[in-house]
């Protein structure tokens, strides 16, 4: 199981996660789920906090929005797939049997067109696919040599609902709607790529998870695969990323600053939520909703 010193140490000592989804309004009010206090809270663009909810999430990782607005959580330590309700009520939308075939250290979400459920299981090299009514099967698979999955963490669909995978190997896999894999990215820019978002234009997005000095950064690719660097300033373990309506670039800085950067169109970054103003800490998965509201775990 892949798992850098700074995630392992969150997730077995700390069991604390964050889950920020902004308001139900373009206000892009902030939810962060803290697994360490079983809660999920609500921030506002001020930074003022409250509790959104109260569950029992343990190490979770990555989060996604369906439709209806409830909001899916990865909860990699119990091999489960947690579901909240817009009031935040909690629920099992989907547990592994405890061999490990359905779910396996589950880290990055997303859902297809038709509302289908994808789950990036970084302990078997899978990505396993839910429908609405958490039925599941085996979407992809790894055939033994990790040249088509090798750790996969963060996960995205493009526009023609093509599934993009960041494996932990430095490559980025494409599948095509019906499994069949391509390698997209590799080489120069990726080093232990994690988190993946797609621009209004069609670029693809990654989050280098490396420390801060040590090759940190935001890694943009154009829609033939071109790799530049987008940005580097700000990030310490940047993890799962999301756009907002304005295009704003939103990463979870799971490293000593314990932070969510924002940065703008052209790379320039901010602190959007420091770990001193809202006590974050590790903060991982990062996701919009349809009406511009942020969710983070950490």
């Amino acid at each position: 199981m892949k798992r850098t010193l700074h995630r392992l140490f969150a997730v077995v000592v700390t069991g604390f996660a964050c889950i920020l989804p902004a308001s139900h309004s373009h206000a892009d009010t902030i939810y962060v789920a803290c697994a360490f206090e079983g809660t999920i809270r609500q921030f506002a663009t001020n930074g003022a906090g409250s509790i959104f909810a109260r569950a029992s999430l343990a190490g979770p990782q990555g989060v996604a929005f369906d439709k209806a607005g409830n909001l899916y959580v990865a909860n990699n330590a119990l091999n489960t797939i947690e579901k909240f309700t817009i009031n935040g009520v909690p629920s099992v939308f989907a547990a592994d049997p405890g061999d490990n075939s359905i779910l396996s250290g589950p880290e990055g979400l997303a859902f297809d067109k038709a509302g289908d459920l994808y789950v990036a299981n970084e302990n078997n090299n899978t990505i396993a696919k839910f429908t609405t009514n958490g039925v599941a099967s085996l979407f992809a698979t790894d055939p033994g040599d990790n040249s088509v999955l090798n750790g996969p963490e963060g996960l995205a669909f493009d526009t023609a609902s093509n599934l993009y995978v960041a494996n932990d190997g430095s490559f980025i896999t494409k599948f095509s709607p019906n499994g069949t894999p391509s390698n997209f990215a590799d080489g120069t820019f990726l080093n232990g790529p994690l988190g993946l978002a797609f621009d209004h234009a069609g670029n693809l997005y990654a989050a280098n998870d490396i420390q801060s000095g040590s090759g940190a950064a935001i890694i943009k690719f154009d829609t033939l695969g071109n790799g530049s660097v987008f940005a580097t300033n700000g990030l310490d373990f940047p993890g799962f990323i999301a756009f907002d309506t304005a295009s704003n670039l939103y990463v979870s800085n799971g490293g000593i600053s314990n932070n969510i950067e924002r940065f703008d169109r052209n790379g320039v970054g901010s602190v959007f939520v420091s770990s001193s103003s809202s006590g974050l800490q590790n903060p991982s998965g990062l996701a919009f909703d349809s009406a511009g509201n942020l969710s983070v775990a950490s």
